[in-house]
């Protein structure tokens, strides 16, 4: 989500009522309390905008290290060489075109990683999809979310292996109407054995996989 600026908080009114301003008192006492009933709904309103901001710069700084991660793979991958069993994760790059890939699944195949998108990622550049009902991730998703049909589920990879990455964007601004359960699929999310709902508008995520937890991280 983008970061978006304050609402306004409008100013109190003055002077304020005083008790030895008899003439006065009962006036500025009306205005205050009608400011003060529109001015409790801003407070709120303000307190929101600060909570996603915050959410906004958390995923952004998630998002830019899982990028700076992928940097460094990039500069330390050694050639593809087809028939060879790969795990998820493994970063290696094409012979073709000599540029950097992620295996998105465990695997051995014959098909260059550039000629490869369904097993194969380009290395800083992870493509994006859209979902909009039940889906199995894997390892290196990057997930448009839509809910705009109702709230779904969106199952983690059962086998991840350490600094595993799933990216997820609500990108319809649905999540609050129509939830996105994450179910764990063995493993846990954020310390929850079961399942992680997410249900902030907006919101948009980066999950890494600790091995030593057995946990997503956000």
């Amino acid at each position: 989500m983008a970061t978006t600026a304050p609402p306004t908080i409008t100013a109190a009114p003055t002077p304020a009522p005083q008790r030895n301003d008899r003439t006065t008192f009962s006036t500025r006492v009306d205005a205050f309390v009608t400011w003060l009933i529109a001015a409790v709904a801003q407070f709120s309103a303000a307190a929101t905008n600060v909570y996603d901001n915050a959410v906004d710069a958390y995923s952004s700084a998630n998002s830019a290290a899982t990028q700076a991660a992928a940097a460094i793979a990039a500069v330390n991958a050694t050639v593809w060489v087809s028939g060879t069993t790969y795990a998820v994760g493994d970063g290696r790059f094409s012979p073709i075109n000599s540029q950097t890939y992620r295996r998105k699944t465990a695997g051995a195949g014959t098909t260059d990683p550039s000629l490869d998108p369904t097993n194969w990622a380009l290395v800083g550049s992870l493509p994006w999809s859209r979902k909009t009902g039940a889906y199995t991730a894997v390892s290196f998703d990057r997930i448009k979310a839509s809910t705009t049909g109702g709230a779904w589920s969106l199952t983690f990879p059962a086998s991840p292996v350490d600094g595993d990455v799933i990216e997820i964007q609500d990108v319809d601004g649905t999540f609050h109407t129509g939830k996105l359960t994450l179910l764990v699929n063995g493993k846990k999310i954020m310390g929850y054995t079961t399942s992680f709902v997410l249900d902030t508008q907006y919101a948009h995520l980066v999950f890494v996989y600790d091995a030593t937890l057995g946990d997503w991280r956000m």
